[in-house]
C-alpha cells in the first residue's frame, strides 16, 4: 500500500533550511508522495508549495489557496494569482479553504465570500477542494450544498 501525505505544510519556519530532510525522512518510511499547501502569506508570497513541486515533481504535488485566517488580507491581484495558479498542472487542488470560526482571525462574512470564492476557482479549474473548517460545520456545509457542482459524469474525484 502506497502512503501520501495530502497536506503538508513544509513552508512553516519548524521546516526552515531542512525540506530535503523532512523529504529524505518521509521517504524513508515510505511515503509515495507529499502534496504541499500553498497558502497566501502576504502579498505575492504563497510559501514554498510551487517550488517543490517544481524541483521534485515525483514527489511533491502542490495545492494553491487563501486560509480563511488570512481572506480579509488578500489583495485583488493575488485572487487573480491563485486563479490562474489553479489550473497549473503542478497544483493538484484549491485550498486549504474553508471557514474558522473558532479564532474568526478574518470575519465571518470574508471568510464565506473566499470560501465560495475558492469553491468557484477550483471547479473552473476541474480541482477538487482542500477544505479547513473549525466551529463552522452548518455553514460550511450550507455553502458545499448551494455550490453548483460540476456534473458526477465529468467529476474525477465524485465518489460512484
Amino acid at each position: 500500500m502506497g502512503l501520501i501525505d495530502s497536506h503538508a505544510h513544509l513552508d512553516f519556519e519548524d521546516y526552515a533550511g531542512d525540506v530535503d530532510g523532512v523529504a529524505a525522512r518521509a521517504r524513508a518510511a515510505g511515503l509515495e508522495r507529499i502534496v504541499c499547501v500553498g497558502l497566501w502569506r502576504r502579498p505575492g508570497d504563497f510559501g514554498n508549495a510551487l517550488e517543490l513541486a517544481t524541483r521534485d515533481p515525483g514527489f511533491f504535488s502542490a495545492t494553491i489557496g487563501v486560509h480563511p485566517h488570512e481572506c480579509a488580507k488578500v489583495p485583488a491581484a493575488d485572487w487573480a494569482t491563485v486563479e490562474a495558479l489553479s489550473k497549473d498542472p503542478r497544483v493538484v487542488a484549491v485550498g486549504e479553504t474553508g471557514l474558522d470560526f473558532h479564532y474568526d482571525y478574518s470575519p465571518r462574512a470574508d471568510q464565506e465570500a473566499a470560501f465560495r470564492r475558492s469553491l468557484r476557482i477550483a471547479a473552473a479549474a476541474g480541482k477538487p477542494v482542500v477544505i479547513h473548517v473549525r466551529e463552522a460545520d452548518e455553514v460550511c456545509a450550507r455553502v458545499l450544498r448551494a455550490h453548483t457542482w460540476r456534473s458526477a459524469s465529468t467529476s474525477p474525484w465524485r465518489a460512484s
